[in-house]
């Protein structure tokens, strides 16, 4: 499911000019022409407008108020009788609307969509797990960060690929909760990994296209949630060598050590374990830390040959991230990529920038 609401709204004006075209040529009957081409129409269509956007509230307002008064206009210029009254239509359609609203209260209850406008959003809940939110769109969403901490994904109307293979699971159990709507969650996670799922599903189906489904091991990946008029999927990939590639890392040796900066009359020692990433500030850089936030009189380019590349990767002109606290990367659409650090924070990565970063993670 790719849909995307400026495409989707685009084909439906396309075909409101092919019926226009149509009606005045005689080919369909001429009061088509007369509804569309009415206030009453205008009103339709914004709020169409609004509920591909994901205002759902003044989307179906405006949607229920010109149904109310469009049915009776058709009715006056095609001569006919309305079969029912106008307030009894009135009656009909503000219960119609109570549903709609009930439905998608229901659906927020229970997580099976995000409370949220936003197209995409990673936060946090209060235990300091990841929670996952997409919307209207699809995204290409990259676990990162080692050992894999429990994850809450959100999916509605859109189509999320969840990308687990460059993680690693921690002993026992660690949990995935999945809660997609009117979406599609597709779920990849290495060959090997022992994963149970338990997904309640309303008009939806769970499907597992694993082809080997190991069952044994010290480590398993339990998914649940929830899932209504949408499709999770769950993909099985060859393994990674992520135990290697880390050890690898671990061998390198580093070009320096700790970064000094001096600020209030005081020399601030910061370890490079204690520094998250590095943004350029005109003539300065600042360096974002776990002691907080430093300006230091460098340049990007400086930081670029100094720091270990093998532990810090350029991704943008204005960016050098610490690989160790990457938690996962993000594809939003062509040549928007995102790098969410374990911190929350997410940084623009450039298209050069991203392929760097994909080689360092070997993702």
């Amino acid at each position: 499911m790719k849909t995307k609401f400026g495409i989707t709204f685009g084909i439906v004006l396309i075909l409101i000019a092919l019926i226009l075209i149509l009606s005045a040529l005689g080919i369909v009957p001429e009061y088509i022409s007369k509804i569309i081409i009415s206030w009453r129409f205008l009103i339709f269509i914004i709020g169409v407008k609004l509920l591909l956007m994901g205002n759902y509230t003044p989307g179906f307002i405006l949607t229920i108020i010109s149904t109310y008064f469009t049915i009776p206009y058709i009715y006056k210029i095609t001569g006919t009788e309305m079969p029912i009254s106008k307030e009894n239509m009135l009656v009909i359609l503000v219960a119609l609307l109570l549903v709609v609203f009930a439905f998608f209260s229901i659906m927020i209850s229970f997580k099976w969509m995000p409370n949220t406008k936003s197209f995409f959003e990673i936060s946090k809940n209060k235990t300091g797990q990841p929670e996952i939110s997409c919307a209207f769109g699809e995204i290409n969403h990259t676990v990162i960060e080692r050992p894999y901490k429990d994850t809450s994904v959100s999916t509605a109307f859109g189509q999320l690929n969840l990308n687990m293979v460059n993680t690693m699971l921690s002993e026992g159990d660690s949990y995935l909760k999945v809660n997609n709507a009117f979406g599609e969650t597709v779920i990849s996670v290495p060959e090997s990994w022992v994963v149970e799922s338990s997904v309640r599903s309303i008009f939806g189906s769970f499907q597992d296209h694993r082809i080997d489904t190991p069952t044994e091991g010290t480590k398993r990946l339990f998914i649940h949630g929830g899932n209504a008029f949408g499709e999770i999927t769950l993909k099985s990939v060859k393994d990674t060598n992520v135990a290697a590639m880390s050890q690898d890392v671990a061998d390198e040796t580093e070009t320096i050590e700790s970064i000094s900066v001096k600020q209030n009359n005081r020399v601030h020692v910061i370890s490079l374990d204690e520094l998250f990433y590095i943004q350029a500030d005109g003539d300065y850089v600042t360096l974002s830390t776990t002691k907080g936030n430093f300006l230091k009189e460098k340049t990007m380019k400086y930081f670029q040959s100094a720091l270990p590349r093998e532990r810090f990767v350029r991704i943008h002109r204005s960016y050098i991230v610490n690989l160790s606290e990457i938690s996962s990367v993000d594809s939003r659409g062509k040549d928007t990529y995102y790098v969410i650090l374990k911190n929350g924070e997410s940084l623009r990565a450039s298209s050069s920038g991203y392929q760097e970063l994909r080689q360092c993670l070997e993702i």
